[in-house]
């Protein structure tokens, strides 16, 4: 009888055993899944945030060029009296001219593969009108002697005020896109955190089903031992 009991205790003590190693498996994969898929959710919304903050960056460098560029233009009128001196700032204020270019191409390539439809436009459009002003300008400066104030003067009336429109599309389009950074940000910070409360949850679950299991199995193994 004594032998019979032994058995039964031991049992008892392995098939308890092997209910905790089976458990702790269960929660280890899962958590390892779950860490995983949190780990992935970061790196991909990361990634998308990093494609975004550049994309404001470019377009927010686009805004800053072009008010140097319509500085550079002024310093034609200024100081282009001399047509060597016209020259130099021409020069510059195409050179800036390329620079804006190149900060909206890279912005519209970005949104492009963002497949941002609307923003996209916007910036189509802000690119052809830029370039548009941009030929507005130089027909002007071409057309227009620069040796008195009225000469100036005439120039710089005909273009006044041209630049204030794209100026605030530049910026509209750059809090579009803040913004855009801001609220990727916090859905990346949501999803991760609905990802850990579901773990959370189920390692809490999985501990009451162990303990419940424990205490069932822990009194079968006093019941055994009492008989």
């Amino acid at each position: 009888m004594s032998k019979k009991l032994s058995l039964n205790f031991r049992e008892n003590l392995i098939s308890f055993a092997w209910t905790w190693i089976c458990l702790l498996i269960i929660i280890g994969i899962i958590s390892l899944f779950s860490l995983w898929m949190m780990q992935k959710t970061f790196n991909k919304g990361s990634e998308v945030a990093m494609q975004i903050s550049t994309l404001k960056n470019e377009t927010a460098s686009a805004n800053i060029a072009f008010k140097v560029e319509i500085q550079e233009w002024k310093n034609i009128l200024l100081r282009g009296k001399d047509q060597d001196d016209r020259e130099i700032y021409l020069s510059k204020f195409e050179k800036q001219q390329k620079r804006v270019n190149s900060y909206l191409n890279n912005s519209a390539s970005i949104c492009s593969q963002l497949n941002l439809n609307e923003p996209c436009k916007e910036i189509e459009v802000i690119y052809t009108q830029h370039n548009q002003l941009g030929d507005k300008y130089i027909e002007n400066i071409d057309n227009s002697s620069l040796e008195n104030y009225d000469a100036i003067h005439k120039v710089d009336e005909s273009v006044r005020g041209l630049d204030r429109d794209l100026e605030k599309k530049m910026t509209e389009i750059t809090i579009i896109f803040s913004k855009l950074e801001a609220d990727k940000h916090a859905e990346i910070l949501a999803a991760i955190q609905e990802k850990y409360d579901t773990l959370k949850f189920f390692i809490l679950m999985v501990m009451v089903i162990a303990l419940t299991i424990t205490g069932f199995s822990l009194l079968r193994i006093l019941r055994s031992a009492q008989n």
